[in-house]
């Protein structure tokens, strides 16, 4: 009786050798989990180092682009201050294609010797007549397809012959005008301007403007003013 009592007892229990494989397959699936994690971190890791290691290189690439595009476009410039206007109106629109439209007007706009700081400290004399045509010639081949409105403000009939003051000058800037009218503005003088893009336009219109007209009083000059309205890009609005 005693030993049927001690084998009911028993009966419950499982031997070792039928439990530790289980425990091994458990451990073996923590042990696949755990890997899996951390393979997939790394994976994550090692993907995420090589898209940045990539952007790098592409931004060294692009910076190495610029760079040949800059040095050749010193190049030309420097040649085109002593050239003859045939080469140098070739030199003129290889450097519009060595660059983008907002660098070229940025650069033929920094050259203008009369309406900004230019480069006049740093040629000689002899070089200003050729570095002026530049300006001249490049702002003349950036500026195809602006539109240019001029807004005189004035209702008295005596706005005709500032605007062709204001026609003159802006047309040997390389600016011609697309459209006038009698507006006014009540915030003054000004050249808007609608995209970033057109800025470099506006402010050369503006340096312009101030060289070209005398205003009423010191303080009333044009300068170059950013409108989030709508209108086409391309288009410059010159307010009286």
């Amino acid at each position: 009786m005693e030993n049927a009592r001690e084998a009911e007892a028993g009966g419950g229990k499982e031997p070792a050798a039928q439990t530790l494989p289980k425990w091994l397959a458990v451990l073996s699936a923590i042990l696949t989990i755990a890997l899996s994690v951390v393979n997939g971190y790394w994976t994550h890791e090692i993907n995420d180092f090589d898209q940045r290691l990539k952007a790098q290189q592409q931004n060294l690439d692009e910076a190495k682009e610029r760079l040949q595009r800059y040095t050749f476009v010193e190049q030309l410039l420097h040649a085109s201050l002593t050239a003859q206007d045939d080469e140098r109106a070739i030199n003129v629109n290889l450097i519009k294609l060595a660059l983008t439209n907002d660098e070229a007007a940025r650069l033929f706009a920094g050259l203008d010797t009369e309406n900004g700081p230019g480069l006049s400290t740093s040629i000689r004399p002899a070089e200003e007549v050729g570095l002026k045509a530049v300006a001249q010639a490049g702002t003349r081949l950036v500026s195809k397809g602006l539109r240019i409105f001029v807004h005189l403000g004035k209702h008295d009939g005596s706005g005709t012959q500032e605007l062709a003051r204001v026609s003159e000058a802006l047309a040997a800037a390389g600016f011609p005008l697309s459209g006038f009218d009698k507006d006014t503005d009540q915030y003054g003088p000004g050249v808007d301007y609608f995209f970033d893009t057109d800025r470099p336009y506006a402010e050369k219109v503006a340096a312009t403007l101030n060289t070209a007209l005398t205003l009423k009083s010191p303080e009333k000059v044009f300068v170059a003013r950013y409108q989030a309205v709508g209108n086409k890009e391309g288009t410059l609005g010159i307010w009286f």
